[in-house]
């Protein structure tokens, strides 16, 4: 949970997160919306079926997407640590 550190007070969790938080796991449309111009982590889980979804909006809103399975090591967390500190 260290990487939770990293993120300001006021981060958001989007994505699949926020579509089961509403009750709604499967609404594409709700897990692709993004806030124009903030700067946004993409998480993804090797071989998970949202992996490329993952890229795909990372590139479009110029985010940073991780793959990363079981742990989170020091390189993921000084990629993540750069690119917020740089956007």
């Amino acid at each position: 949970m260290r990487i939770l550190d990293l993120f300001p007070e006021t981060t958001h969790a989007y994505g699949w997160v926020r579509c089961v938080e509403a009750g709604r796991p499967s609404d594409i449309a709700l897990e692709c919306v993004v806030d124009a111009g903030v700067p946004t982590v993409f998480f993804t889980q090797s071989f998970c079926a949202k992996q490329d979804l993952a890229h795909y909006l990372a590139e479009k809103h110029r985010g940073l997407a991780i793959d990363c399975h079981r742990e989170m090591n020091d390189s993921i967390l000084a990629k993540v640590e750069a690119f917020l500190k740089l956007s």
